[in-house]
């Protein structure tokens, strides 16, 4: 069974402390660890903004670092245009029910793969996500 985990990004809205200037972005991960009723506790308290919550894909990238949902991972991949090295995004896809690259030539989403058929064919790595490199997807 995979780890059930999450990628935060988080800015600040109020320091109580003094440690951290309002408008500070930050990351965080979380792992839900459920106690016996199945019930998974962790908080963020009013603080903090939500800007991106992105799950992890319980798969890794050539040189073992763990995928989330938004990274972008760079390879030759064969896509709608034939064979192109680039920047794809991973993303959850609803009809097939199962992690998907974004192999479109445009970012849209018209054209993908399931990620595990990409790492298993491609030398794939991470170079990013969708919110460092807004660009990279129009969705």
């Amino acid at each position: 069974m995979r780890d059930i985990k999450f990628r935060y990004r988080l800015r600040l809205i109020s320091d109580d402390w003094g440690l951290y200037k309002g408008g500070d972005i930050g990351t965080f991960y979380m792992t839900l660890n459920c106690d016996k009723n199945g019930i998974s506790r962790f908080g963020i308290d009013e603080r903090w903004e939500i800007i991106s919550c992105e799950e992890y894909t319980g798969l890794k990238d050539k040189n073992g670092k763990e995928i989330y949902e938004g990274d972008t991972l760079m390879g030759w991949v064969e896509t709608d245009e034939g064979f192109l090295k680039g920047d794809f995004p991973v993303f959850w896809n609803e009809k097939t029910g199962s992690w998907q690259l974004d192999n479109s030539y445009y970012s849209n989403r018209a054209s993908s793969i399931h990620l595990w058929e990409g790492l298993s064919k491609h030398n794939l790595e991470i170079t990013g996500n969708i919110h460092d490199n807004p660009p990279l997807t129009n969705n």
